[in-house]
């Protein structure tokens, strides 16, 4: 466990730990729970990495993978698909949809404490 962890200044209600990743462009640090975005420099506030908020990151990337997944689609100059890596434009129509559906369905501000208090 990391000493320091990035935690969104969005909300003091759940203190959330900002996901590193590339499914934004310009920004490599994303909320899972209010959607702000930020690049590596200055992004969020720095806080004390508690067992709470590495749990909370745990939970909180489990529940977002498949729409970072999509998301990153959107952005990505190669997708990796059946074992190659290919233009996104060029996945095939129905991952191309359910694609789409991941990214619509996704809400912010949900979240399953109980698993972030364990």
């Amino acid at each position: 466990m990391s000493n320091i962890i990035r935690i969104c200044s969005n909300h003091r209600d759940r203190p959330t730990p900002l996901i590193w990743t590339f499914a934004f462009p310009g920004a490599e640090y994303w909320c899972p729970h209010c959607g702000y975005t930020s690049g590596m420099l200055g992004a969020g506030e720095a806080a004390i990495n508690t067992p709470y908020l590495t749990a909370t990151l745990e939970a909180d990337t489990l529940r977002s993978t498949e729409y970072l997944r999509a998301r990153s689609t959107l952005v990505a100059s190669r997708v990796l698909h059946q074992g190659q890596h290919i233009q996104p434009e060029n996945l095939p129509p129905e991952i191309k949809a359910k694609n789409f559906e991941t990214i619509q369905s996704w809400r912010y501000g949900i979240h399953d404490r109980t698993k972030a208090y364990k």
